[in-house]
């Protein structure tokens, strides 16, 4: 054991997070950030998936029609993005992450 350097403090991190949603991405960006920046912490995340849109089709929709039953419109979408200093995704769909969260949940169990 070194008694001069101090030990790094432990610290477990529950990231619930959607494959598209794109105020999870932001969120583990700055996770990823704190790691850099507070290297004396030994963040272990803990990966749980979730699945923000549910009742999405499996073959996704049109990013227009997304909008409109998310946001109540594409005008909305884009204040709300911006304001979290997000690109807009140039898709004109929306995938259905249904089978990324199954996939991932059956990989986590499996590790």
């Amino acid at each position: 054991m070194n008694m001069v350097a101090p030990r790094q403090t432990k610290l477990v991190i529950e990231v619930i997070f959607d494959f598209v949603c794109p105020w999870c991405y932001l969120g583990v960006h700055r996770l990823s950030q704190l790691r850099a920046r507070r290297p004396d912490l030994a963040i272990q995340p803990v990966w749980r998936p979730f699945l923000l849109n549910p009742d999405m089709p499996r073959i996704g929709m049109s990013r227009v029609d997304y909008a409109l039953r998310k946001f109540g419109g594409e005008e909305r979408a884009r204040r709300l993005y911006a304001a979290m200093i997000l690109p807009r995704s140039p898709a004109r769909r929306v995938a259905s992450m249904r089978i990324g969260c199954c996939v991932l949940r059956c990989r986590l169990r499996v590790v």
